[in-house]
């Protein structure tokens, strides 16, 4: 057995600054581990024989757990024309389509999310909601 905990989907920033949705879990030797959701499908289908059952159930708990409605969160920017700046957060679904929300669509889909939202969806949604940018007044 290597890993020892599934600890849910979190948002991990990069050396150059990008962010992404990993699933982070923590092995025997209490370290913490980061896989994406192609790589937990590639261990599903061919592990290596140091995956044992435990692990293989973690993973395949972090699987069921993954994208439901978000595929990618694909940051901030800005719409605006004219001189006004106008941003609104930027998605791709599950199915591919690519959507734009603004600030308060967000925080009104955390308040109430779909009822078909997994953590994977949350960890995205509570992502883009720490990115927005803070407006002047």
């Amino acid at each position: 057995m290597l890993l020892k905990t599934y600890d849910g989907w979190t948002s991990v920033t990069s050396d150059d600054g990008k962010k992404a949705i990993l699933a982070k879990f923590t092995k025997e030797d209490d370290t913490v581990v980061h896989y994406n959701f192609a790589a937990l499908h590639r261990i599903k289908k061919k592990p290596s024989e140091n995956f044992g059952k435990e692990d293989l159930s973690l993973i395949s708990r972090a699987i069921a757990d993954g994208p439901k409605f978000f595929k990618a969160y694909d940051g901030w920017r800005n719409f605006g024309r004219d001189g006004k700046t106008i941003m609104f957060c930027a998605f791709t679904k599950s199915s591919g389509e690519k959507i734009r929300r603004n600030l308060t669509a967000l925080q009104n889909m955390a308040a109430s999310p779909p009822p078909k939202f997994s953590p994977y969806d949350r960890a995205v949604l509570e992502t883009a909601l720490s990115d927005a940018p803070s407006f002047k007044r």
